[in-house]
């Protein structure tokens, strides 16, 4: 079990996501374990379909489990309490305010029909109670924070109206608007060339230490990694399975997963003549998962026990937490 200390912010335990399918429910998150500690940038790296954005989104509770068709199971704590706990009609005080989310594709979440200062305007009156003179300025604020030149003008424009930059720094305005703790980036720089990407990246970093929030950023991009994070979980399949800081995973990673992901990053130094490293196999089906290790049909070490029981997440060192029988096996003999 992840040790929790005064430090975390945000304590997942045991989290899972299930969803009703005409085969019965599918987890597309099982035994999620993780904590966001005060002031970092936590980053959640893994192939696409791993689960990453369902585990956030779970977080924020998108989707409603009023309607059957989503299980939710474990705890999600913040400042003591289960936000599992709350009635979902009420959390809405807590999306958008304490936890915040950038999704993935800007121009999908900004709702066309709307300028954009009239949907910067939405979430400052369901959180706050300013007037619409103090709301109004507050607006123009907050797209200067994100560099939005001349908002006075650019405030009754439409989503269509801004280039894909602007765009996204619009939905980090938005996010941004009620201060929240915790602010949730889904791969915010995936559509974006690499000159706005280094932008739109220190504009999240400088804005953490003047807003005094944690980070949660989602990517593929393992320099990205490297670049803005403090501590990084791996996720496969649905679960994690390596956590530590960046230091470690780059220099000592352990699971054959994180292993793999980082031989199959190409490398600018040495010589070309050999062929990237490809992980063998693909990601299985979620009606399709293993008994044992969920990583165990694609991985170059596993044995009758990794197919046979799925290994539980243990600290290997201080701070480092693997979900694999090999590590754990190396551990006890050394």
């Amino acid at each position: 079990m992840i040790r929790l200390n005064e430090k975390n912010l945000l304590e997942v335990d045991r989290l899972s996501v299930a969803f009703k399918t005409e085969r019965g429910y599918l987890k597309a998150v099982d035994d999620m374990r993780f904590c966001v500690n005060t002031q970092e940038v936590l980053g959640v790296v893994g192939e696409s379909g791993c689960g990453k954005s369902v585990t956030m989104q779970a977080i924020m509770r998108l989707f409603d489990e009023r309607s059957g068709l989503t299980q939710y199971k474990g705890q999600v704590k913040m400042h003591g309490c289960n936000l599992m706990d709350i009635p979902f009609q009420a959390y809405d005080k807590i999306r958008g305010k304490q936890i915040a989310m950038v999704f993935q594709d800007a121009l999908s979440a900004l709702d066309p029909l709307f300028p954009i200062g009239q949907q910067l305007d939405e979430a400052l009156r369901i959180h706050t109670d300013l007037d619409k003179a103090a709301r109004q300025e507050r607006i123009l604020q907050l797209l200067k924070l994100v560099g939005i030149n001349s908002p006075e003008d650019r405030v009754n424009q439409y989503p269509h109206e801004f280039s894909g930059g602007m765009r996204q720094r619009i939905m980090i305005a938005i996010a941004l608007s009620c201060e929240p703790e915790i602010l949730i980036a889904d791969e915010p720089t995936t559509a974006l060339d690499v000159t706005i990407q280094a932008q739109i990246l220190d504009l999240l970093v400088s804005l953490k230490k003047r807003c005094d929030m944690s980070i949660i950023f989602i990517t593929h991009d393992l320099s990205v990694v490297a670049q803005v994070c403090q501590r990084v979980i791996v996720m496969y399949l649905g679960q994690v399975v390596e956590t530590t800081d960046v230091c470690t995973l780059f220099d000592q990673p352990l699971h054959p997963y994180t292993q793999g992901l980082l031989q199959s990053v190409p490398s600018l130094s040495g010589a070309r003549q050999e062929k990237l490293f490809v992980i063998p196999g693909t990601v299985p089906l979620l009606n399709q998962i293993p008994e044992g290790c969920r990583f165990a049909p694609r991985c170059l070490y596993a044995t009758s026990l990794c197919k046979e029981t799925m290994p539980e997440l243990e600290q290997i060192a201080d701070g480092h937490y693997v979900r694999c029988w090999r590590c754990k096996k190396e551990r006890s003999q050394s």
